[in-house]
């Protein structure tokens, strides 16, 4: 018994592990594969290295190919980048930079000799443009037929990362999904008619989560409304 729970626990814990990965993976930092970073605009991005070295070396990958833009201490332009040493080692793996506009996106490497390096991507966060509830009028109604299915559907158009996505029916979040989010409602009742639904997205872009909201209506199956 001790042994089929070991093994069950083990399996799960193993199952949880490969979900987590997949759900929260931000690049390895390899050159097919750089680590993901977001900053917003205007904002200091702190580029961290997975190598710390006396004699760290950036490079910024533009259109003529790789440039210096850093060595050890010493910056091509110190208004725009510096870097940092670790205060434990005093060894240097920090890039940082200054007052990030989009001319700063791209691929960045660090290295150290001739094999060991590490590639990260900076980024600027995009707020969404709007979110949609699909199939809703432009006064914001959503009508649907007692009795049959109707799928709330909801859509962030743009953003970067793609945000998160909550749906509020009835007053409880029903779905929870990335960019879109599909709420599925088997014969609609009548305790669905004239009541708000709302699509709510989250995301290190926004200050404060956007929102939008619209009305279900519902046409009568059996001529039977009150």
């Amino acid at each position: 018994m001790d042994f089929a729970i070991s093994y069950f626990t083990g399996l799960l814990l193993m199952v949880c592990s490969i979900f987590l990965t997949d759900v929260y993976a931000t690049g390895t930092g390899t050159v097919l594969d750089p680590f993901q970073q977001y900053v917003k605009r205007g904002h200091e991005s702190v580029l961290q290295c997975s190598i710390e070295n006396a004699r760290l070396i950036w490079y910024k990958n533009g259109i003529e190919g790789w440039s210096v833009i850093a060595n050890q201490y010493v910056t091509i332009n110190d208004t725009k980048y510096k870097t940092s040493a670790n205060p434990n080692t005093g060894l240097y793996y920090r890039l940082h930079v200054v007052n990030t506009q989009p001319v700063d996106e791209g691929i960045y490497r660090c290295i150290e000799g001739i094999t060991d390096e590490y590639f990260l991507q900076l980024t600027l966060y995009e707020e969404p443009l709007r979110l949609n509830i699909q199939n809703a009028s432009t006064d914001n109604k959503l009508t649907g037929t007692e009795g049959n299915d109707l799928i709330i559907e909801c859509i962030a158009v743009g953003g970067i990362p793609a945000p998160s996505l909550s749906l509020i029916v009835l007053g409880t979040m029903v779905q929870t999904n990335v960019q879109n989010v599909q709420y599925f409602v088997q014969k609609i009742s009548r305790i669905y008619d004239q009541t708000n639904i709302s699509c709510e997205a989250n995301s290190d872009a926004l200050d404060t989560k956007m929102t939008t909201t619209a009305q279900i209506y519902l046409n009568c199956r059996y001529n039977n409304c009150p």
